[in-house]
């Protein structure tokens, strides 16, 4: 709250005091050994940089120095505010002076750190921070291996567990030699089984890597056969072609065969016209005109 003289802020009781807490000795508590450099408001918090008030100076002659306050360097000292007495403070001696400084300079740093607004420590944000990562990963976890099936000793999503299920009944506990010791581990490599991966952390895959060889030459038949359709569809197409030019060659050899077998039958005439020439060619050559007259 804001004072409005020197007066009301010697008068006004320290709540600390009045609530029991001894501040020096929550200090020391907390590990602060110097009040200078430490606040001793809370360990978490930061001490924060705030600007000495000037009217603090006015409050020199309303301190009175703590009883155990013996040397300049004394540590764990605490001040207490009373009314203040002019006449005491006149008379006091020159010792009285030196400590009355070093008794200023602690409770102004004691006012700066009260009158300050601490902010948390970037310590206690990163181990809240840790602790929540901690909390968050063990309840995904948690709810991770709730929702799973147990086969055998693991314990896997709803959707591998039937795969699992037959393949430990056909290739009995896979991962018995395995390297790996934590559930969620063993979980992961056992969903997403791969044979590289598997035999690095000594999981039973030959039966994976022979069914692997056997699906490989399936997989080259496969691609193997799309080609060898493409090819038998176009010699079928080929054979179509041929036999469509085929049939016009029939077609024309038939005509052809007509065409020779009436260029023979003409022939078979001419051969017959040549042969009566023939013999009436020889038949006048033996006998004479006059011959045929007498």
């Amino acid at each position: 709250m804001p004072y409005k003289n020197i007066t009301d802020y010697c008068n006004e009781p320290d709540q600390r005091l009045v609530e029991g807490l001894d501040p020096f000795e929550r200090a020391r508590n907390e590990g602060l050994t110097e009040i200078g450099t430490s606040t001793i408001i809370a360990n978490n918090f930061v001490e924060p940089n705030v600007s000495p008030d000037p009217n603090l100076e006015e409050a020199e002659d309303c301190i009175e120095p703590h009883e155990d306050l013996n040397t300049p360097n004394a540590e764990g000292t605490f001040m207490s505010t009373r009314n203040p007495d002019q006449e005491n403070v006149r008379s006091a001696d020159s010792s009285s002076r030196q400590r009355q400084g070093i008794i200023d300079k602690h409770l102004r740093n004691f006012a700066f750190q009260a009158k300050a607004i601490c902010t948390p420590s970037i310590r206690t944000s990163v181990l809240n921070m840790a602790q929540n990562f901690d909390d968050d990963t063990y309840e995904e976890t948690t709810s991770v291996n709730n929702i799973g099936e147990r086969v055998a000793q693991y314990k896997v999503k709803l959707n591998f567990a039937h795969t699992l299920r037959a393949i430990v009944e056909k290739h009995s506990d896979i991962a018995k030699d395995c390297l790996l010791r934590s559930p969620e581990m063993l979980t992961s490599v056992l969903e997403k089984l791969a044979i590289l991966d598997a035999e690095l952390v000594k999981v039973d895959v030959k039966w994976l890597k022979n069914c692997h060889n056997e699906l490989k030459v399936a997989v080259d038949h496969v691609k193997r056969y799309k080609s060898l359709v493409l090819s038998k569809r176009r010699n079928i197409e080929a054979i179509e072609s041929k036999k469509t030019g085929l049939m016009k060659l029939k077609s024309q050899i038939e005509s052809l065969e007509f065409q020779i077998s009436s260029l023979n039958d003409e022939n078979e005439s001419l051969d017959g016209e040549l042969r009566r020439a023939k013999f009436s060619c020889e038949h006048l050559q033996l006998n004479s005109i006059m011959d045929s007259l007498l």
